[in-house]
């Protein structure tokens, strides 16, 4: 599995150039979507520059991207956001990233989430540990009175009003309460100690499938669902009391 985990990094590597070079460049256009999110040429182009080197290097393998839907295969399935944070992206804010995992059966085995603007690359393989470039991430044991908490939603209109009440009810139990416009850098933030717990309402995998495979192999908490909630480790339960 080790080859297809410097794949991975390839990949995001490869893509994270597209990113930059469409960022620092000038009048970047975008429409919205039918789910009222926006893209840009750079997700698409970055999306098929990725499907592309699948396709050659593995070309039995799934994949399912952002842009273009699910290419199905066998029991191995890429799953890529080409540029997750695009509305920081468009409106020129470096937080964004590049996102590649990939899944063996019903696990995810491998993700790589890469910031080309502040050459940042979050990457872990099953069983290998995670890393912030050649730098081990270990998620640590934290006592803290409050808690310093990201979230990211869908903009259904009953996901917003939970979200709503969420943050009604988390407000004044928790040192702040925002959404940073990135699922997968803010999940990568927990591992790397910045923040304390992330909620995911209605996201789609290609948003956190790379990314919980480095909280996990950092020693992060992390239960799927609704909401996904990654978090430092014992916190876990203090989070999910407050919520219910």
């Amino acid at each position: 599995m080790y080859d297809k985990y410097v794949f991975a990094k390839y990949l995001a590597y490869k893509a994270g150039d597209v990113l930059k070079r469409y960022f620092l460049s000038s009048n970047i256009e975008a429409r919205e979507k039918k789910d009222k999110t926006i893209v840009t040429v750079a997700d698409k182009t970055s999306e098929r520059l990725i499907r592309e080197e699948i396709e050659k290097t593995y070309p039995e393998h799934s994949i399912l991207g952002e842009e273009e839907g699910m290419r199905k295969g066998d029991k191995w399935t890429w799953i890529i956001d080409p540029l997750d944070g695009t509305n920081n992206f468009f409106r020129g804010i470096p937080y964004f990233n590049v996102s590649v995992g990939l899944k063996h059966k019903d696990e995810y085995v491998i993700g790589v989430v890469y910031n080309p603007i502040t050459n940042q690359m979050f990457s872990a393989c099953k069983g290998m540990g995670a890393y912030l470039n050649d730098k081990e991430l270990v998620c640590k044991r934290e006592e803290k009175e409050k808690l310093f908490i990201t979230y990211c939603s869908s903009k259904r209109e009953d996901v917003v009003e939970k979200v709503a009440n969420v943050f009604k009810n988390l407000r004044p139990k928790v040192d702040d309460f925002r959404k940073l416009g990135s699922s997968a850098l803010e999940i990568c933030y927990v591992a790397w100690g910045k923040v304390d717990v992330y909620l995911g309402y209605d996201i789609k995998p290609w948003d956190f499938a790379a990314a919980v495979v480095i909280a996990k192999e950092a020693g992060c908490n992390v239960k799927e669902g609704m909401p996904l909630i990654v978090s430092k480790p014992d916190m876990y339960k203090r989070i999910e009391e407050w919520i219910n």
